[in-house]
């Protein structure tokens, strides 16, 4: 491996360190092609559980794939040396080894990624370290595939359905990527933590075999136009074993109105982050405002993230989409033009520093009609009118948001990433509408979409990136 790669190993090592993260079951999925009589991995996810679970094996071959699904115990070696395998660019899986290489013959290891809170934890860590080689032939859309996936004694109606069997919706692309994933040693339990008659009551999980007295619960209590800030000690919560996890609870006496936010550590690491509030009560004023008009906002959901998703409301879409960031905290405008101009975005945002998020909406592919490079054209033009105002250190960021789900955006994702777009799928909007009743700062989302924007062009620069080779 890259000794400038090291580092970043020995973080996401630590992170698996006993003393950090108590592993209980390891399971790996993966898809493979031939190209050119090679075999390389297309993608691979390898889910490091520290809970127990049995894993469903599935293997599948045809001519120019092969796919499949195995417990890590197989392997019968130690996970830090399969990942330093992998890194020296090969891929062994329970059948065979694997490249993870570029369109030539010399040798090329891969790049090496770590984000310790993936997009898809939401408000909990999922860790993700990911290693990408460079672009192969783009086997998805390959018509000899489908139909040999088609022919298979366990068919598959195309590509996409066999990731989705192997959840690897997200890790496929024409760049060969490798992905670790470890989840939160710590966690809060949402469902009964929460204010009643001005008491918190806080319930929260830790991986069975790590200490209790390592643990602690930052905490912010908002209410009555003050901010106090403190901790809880493990030693403050009464703590009780179950079969994969030790459960502790606390309770704590709070003002009237107050709100807690609430920060998962374990030694000295952060999991993530939980609000916990009086489930009778509504902080966020805008969502109170919005509530007495539209009862526990079902109308704006179902315009949102509706059951049925018709491809006829995309102008029910957009004027949701307004509300939405409005009770985020954003001040929206939408962009209607009398001549049905289509030279203008569907809305401009403003945060609380006063920076701008351009928005295309769209309930179709994000694509769809050239959608992304017309967005691109937009951005350009609002930084080219800020500009020449002056005004050019303020950050601005466009966005395309679709009410279709991630699966159904990973085919452009390449596409964004080069044009330097942001992407909300429904799952996006459905997390942040579950935490809107919450008083929050919109500039986090702003941020947020920032650093995943970011990231989307790192990891597409690096899957370009060529080693030099001998130095």
């Amino acid at each position: 491996m890259l000794s400038s790669d090291k580092p970043t190993l020995n973080t996401f090592f630590d992170l698996l360190s006993p003393n950090q993260y108590a592993v209980k079951s390891i399971t790996v999925t993966y898809i493979a092609g031939q190209i050119r009589g090679t075999w390389y991995i297309i993608a691979a996810r390898i889910f490091i559980r520290n809970t127990r679970l049995e894993t469903e094996p599935f293997y599948l071959q045809t001519e120019n794939i092969i796919a499949g699904r195995f417990g890590f115990e197989e392997l019968q070696e130690d996970i830090t040396e399969f990942i330093s395998r992998c890194c020296d660019g090969k891929f062994k899986s329970d059948r065979q080894t694997f490249l993870i290489l570029g369109r030539d013959d010399r040798r090329v290891e891969p790049n090496v990624y770590f984000d310790p809170f993936h997009a898809e934890g939401g408000q909990n860590r999922i860790s993700v370290l990911a290693l990408t080689g460079r672009p192969l032939a783009d086997l998805r859309n390959s018509r000899d595939v489908v139909l040999e996936l088609r022919a298979a004694d366990t068919p598959f109606n195309n590509f996409e359905e066999l990731v989705n069997e192997l959840s690897l919706a997200g890790a496929v692309s024409d760049t060969p990527k490798v992905e670790f994933v470890t989840y939160q040693s710590a966690a809060i339990v949402p469902d009964v933590s929460r204010i009643e008659n001005d008491v918190a009551h806080i319930t929260v999980r830790l991986a069975k075999e790590l200490d209790p007295r390592l643990f602690k619960l930052g905490v912010r209590q908002l209410g009555g136009g003050r901010t106090l800030r403190y901790s809880l000690s493990g030693l403050d919560f009464e703590w009780t074993d179950g079969e994969d996890f030790t459960e502790g609870r606390v309770s704590r006496p709070l003002e009237p109105q107050n709100v807690l936010q609430c920060f998962v550590n374990y030694n000295n690491v952060n999991y993530g982050y939980y609000w916990v509030i009086d489930p009778n009560l509504t902080p966020n004023v805008r969502y109170a405002a919005l509530a007495g008009f539209d009862e526990k906002l079902s109308e704006l959901k179902d315009w949102l993230i509706p059951e049925a998703p018709s491809r006829n409301h995309s102008r029910q879409f957009e004027i949701a989409l307004g509300r939405f960031f409005w009770i985020l905290g954003f001040s929206p405008m939408q962009l209607d033009s009398p001549n049905n101009s289509n030279d203008v975005p569907d809305l401009l945002l403003v945060d609380s520093k006063g920076r701008i998020v351009m928005v295309e909406a769209t309930v179709d592919i994000i694509n769809n009609k050239n959608k992304l490079d017309k967005l691109a054209a937009r951005h350009r033009a609002l930084r080219n009118s800020l500009e020449s105002q002056g005004l050019n250190h303020v950050d601005s960021l466009p966005v395309i948001v679709t009410r279709l789900g991630k699966d159904a955006v990973d085919f452009d994702r390449d596409r964004a990433a080069e044009l330097s777009i942001g992407i909300l799928a429904s799952e996006d909007i459905k997390a942040l509408l579950d935490t809107a009743h919450i008083p929050s700062d919109c500039s986090i989302v702003f941020d947020t979409l920032s650093a995943s924007i970011d990231r989307a062009k790192q990891e597409r620069m690096g899957s370009l990136q060529e080693h030099t080779i001998g130095k």
